[in-house]
């Protein structure tokens, strides 16, 4: 049974127990992806709370390339290549490397006041800027292109995701006396810790507290019951190519939501 606080309406369907962590036919990963989905809060990755929803970064908004999927239409092949190899059109491939020049000027802004500490997002952004270069300079096949995008996208929301929470969750946490308003653009996440999800909701952190029907007594009130939101928006099929089968991508692994999840879809 999954609760929420009585003015979020909002309640996902849970995806925590063992499922298979595949890329779709998108490059992401379905129902299991953290980036369009929400999971089990994990304590190591406790930033994906803050993965941004797609829903509130509608066009013109640059994020919109965080969710881009490509299509045939948008590959172009090289005439010269002896295989079906080639790369993005130039306004796709702009598109996309543009998540990069938005991140890397605000965790530059954010370094500034560092001083010269490490952290998690120096790699991970170096990850991206590997990945742009790659769609913008080499030839691809076009699965491989699927892949390369969504890889950058997720790198993206990763780095977005931990500015987010270290620059707003953090100095919430830090008084936890006051409770803030619940940010809906953010992912947020499923929990059975009362005190995690009390912690993290009291933050701004829209929050999912999962529940056995047993701890629900005659004393319990029920504000009102709330059906599940299905992910529809989500791509559950398996890659394929027109006129030809091609195999699915490889299965990273399987099992229960949390930390073998999340560090599997990076």
């Amino acid at each position: 049974m999954v609760y929420t606080s009585p003015n979020m309406s909002f309640i996902p369907e849970p995806h925590h127990n063992n499922e298979e962590l595949r890329a779709r036919a998108d490059g992401r990963f379905g129902t299991a992806d953290c980036f369009q989905w929400p999971q089990v809060y994990c304590k190591e990755y406790e930033y994906a709370v803050c993965i941004p929803r797609q829903e509130h970064h509608p066009h013109p908004d640059p994020l919109t390339w965080a969710w881009y999927t490509p299509s045939l239409e948008d590959f172009e092949v090289l005439q010269t290549a002896a295989f079906a190899v080639g790369k993005l059109k130039e306004e796709k491939a702009v598109g996309v490397a543009s998540l990069y020049l938005i991140i890397s000027n605000r965790y530059a802004a954010w370094k500034k006041n560092r001083g010269g500490k490490k952290d998690i997002a120096a790699k991970m952004l170096l990850s991206l800027q590997h990945t742009v270069t790659l769609l913008l300079q080499h030839p691809l096949t076009f699965r491989n292109v699927i892949v390369f995008v969504a890889e950058a996208q997720h790198v993206f929301l990763d780095i977005h995701a931990f500015l987010d929470f270290v620059e707003v969750i953090l100095p919430c946490l830090a008084f936890p006396s006051a409770s803030h308003p619940v940010r809906s653009d953010w992912m947020g996440a499923f929990t059975q810790d009362m005190a995690i999800c009390d912690e993290l909701f009291c933050a701004g952190i829209p929050m999912w507290l999962i529940r056995l029907n047993l701890t629900i007594t005659e004393q319990t009130v029920i504000e009102k019951p709330v059906t599940f939101s299905f992910p529809d928006n989500i791509v559950r099929a398996m890659y394929s190519e027109r006129s030809k089968s091609v195999a699915p991508f490889p299965l990273l692994c399987r099992g229960r939501g949390g930390f073998s999840r999340h560090i599997h879809s990076r």
